[in-house]
């Protein structure tokens, strides 16, 4: 994984370039199934409507593709195909009914991404090495639990594998796992005061193969961004905000400008590779107007893209990846009331 994701979508509305339409929903016979039409509802052998959307290479094919963790049952539901059908990887990993959050790696560096989660109550980690049924491959507390920490992914030192990290909101403070062997070493460093307006953002921001950290400052726009994973200042600092001139998705030759002012309390950072040079630059979703807003590169400036993707204020979770396999990253959004992904190429 290259960091795109945080934090990693229907034709029922009109949006601006080609848009890929896939369904994790309920299907004939109980199995979940990527399909244009039903409900998210319980089947009786693990899939419940209440999910979160997941981002990763699940057969090292160099495409990324999208899945759903069900909480309430502990179940992934995986496909390998950004397309209509059902799901194409299915299993039981931890217990349902906790409080647990999912995330996706390559925890071995065998070019395929794998499943894992972390109880924030507890501190725990548990990661499994395929996408298929069975005890985790590697268990493991790392930070204190109930401090509401912030998991992170990444390929912390260029080693092939990616390994997992906490960011404390509360003072700055990252920590991040250097393996992902037993009693590895940890970096721990400090990175900007902390703070609710501060959000961490991870991706390699200078192609060295290594991600790093960043924050984006909510209340002022501002990002700053380390190039490599210890204390000391930003190696880039700019303010990067929600706004510009975009074409209107509905009046096809019409424009129009929008900013921060007019909607949008809480935009949501994003980190991708965009134009597919190798550098991973920041992006900004604003959920209440649907908008995108993407950077190539990391310094102050307008928008090199934006535009708006999906309906204003449906409650949708943004994610990013590189659907086609072209090399370059592009935005997707996930309704977790439907379970339509929606994706750019």
């Amino acid at each position: 994984m290259n960091g795109a994701c945080s934090f990693r979508l229907s034709l029922r509305f009109l949006a601006v370039g080609w848009c890929v339409l896939c369904r994790l929903g309920a299907a004939v016979g109980g199995a979940p199934s990527f399909q244009d039409r039903g409900d998210l509802v319980d089947t009786g052998d693990g899939f419940v409507g209440a999910s979160l959307p997941l981002v990763g290479d699940w057969n090292a094919d160099g495409t990324d593709s999208c899945g759903i963790y069900s909480p309430a049952t502990g179940a992934f539901f995986l496909r390998n195909l950004n397309s209509t059908g059902g799901e194409q990887v299915r299993f039981q990993f931890g217990a349902g009914g906790d409080v647990y959050l999912p995330i996706a790696g390559d925890w071995n560096a065998d070019g395929a991404d794998t499943v894992g989660i972390y109880d924030p109550a507890s501190g725990f980690f548990s990661l499994r090495n395929s996408n298929s049924s069975g005890t985790a491959d590697l268990v493991f507390t790392f930070g204190a639990g109930g401090a509401g920490l912030i998991p992170l992914v990444g390929d912390w030192n260029d080693d092939g594998d990616d390994n997992v990290g906490l960011y404390d909101p509360s003072n700055g403070d990252v920590f991040l796992r250097s393996t992902n062997a037993p009693d590895p070493p940890v970096i721990e460093f400090t990175f900007g005061t902390g703070g609710p307006a501060f959000l961490p953002v991870t991706g390699d921001w200078n192609n060295d193969n290594v991600d790093t950290i960043g924050i984006y400052d909510t209340g002022t726009s501002q990002w700053s961004l380390r190039n490599t994973n210890s204390a000391g200042d930003p190696d880039l600092v700019f303010t990067f905000r929600a706004s510009g001139i975009f074409e209107d998705a509905f009046e096809a030759g019409t424009t129009r400008s929008w900013s921060r002012a007019l909607g949008d309390v809480t935009p949501i950072p994003l980190a991708g590779d965009w134009n597919g040079d190798g550098i991973d630059t920041v992006g900004i979703y604003a959920p209440a107007s649907g908008m995108f807003f993407l950077r190539n590169l990391n310094s102050t400036g307008d928008p090199d893209l934006i535009f708006q993707f999906g309906a204003a204020g449906g409650g949708f979770l943004p994610i990013a990846g590189d659907w086609d396999g072209d090399g370059d990253d592009t935005v997707g959004i996930y309704d977790p009331a439907s379970g339509f992904f929606f994706l750019r190429n």
